[in-house]
């Protein structure tokens, strides 16, 4: 019976994890004015506030770090919510975002520290973003966006 207790109190701790990150997760959408799509969220660190960016089934997220024990992290927060597949993190080091000409909709990028000291180029985050995707830039302190690009419509 008391393995009936644990599984709930285990689950209710996730949630209220989880429910810290989403006003920041809020306030990132609010900011890119992105309604759904792929989002990319490169430096994810634990995975909580990339779990949070999937605000709802509109959206689909990818997150990218370039720490093993972050990516494992996330990894495990992300199976705790449930969200495997809606949300998924892998491990990246380098210049060249591993997706496809103009696919992304929204990338925010946490810190250059968590792409193992690189940094993606303007050109770079322009060939993954679809027309009208947005990148933000995320101030390090405060998880505010301090910076945003949007890719022109051709």
């Amino acid at each position: 019976m008391r393995s009936l207790r644990v599984a709930p109190v285990a689950w209710l701790a996730a949630l209220a994890v989880a429910s810290a990150a989403e006003p920041e997760a809020q306030r990132i959408l609010d900011a890119a004015g992105v309604k759904g799509g792929l989002i990319v969220h490169l430096g994810c660190g634990d995975g909580k506030l990339t779990a949070a960016l999937r605000a709802s089934n509109s959206f689909l997220v990818h997150g990218l770090d370039a720490d093993a024990k972050n990516v494992e992290a996330a990894r495990k927060h992300i199976q705790s919510l449930g969200l495997c597949g809606q949300v998924s993190v892998e491990r990246w080091t380098g210049q060249r975002l591993p997706y496809a000409d103009n696919l992304v909709n929204l990338l925010v990028c946490e810190s250059v520290s968590a792409t193992g000291g690189e940094r993606v180029s303007e050109s770079e985050v322009l060939r993954v973003l679809a027309p009208g995707g947005v990148a933000l830039s995320l101030n390090p302190k405060s998880q505010i966006p301090n910076a945003k690009s949007v890719k022109p419509w051709p």
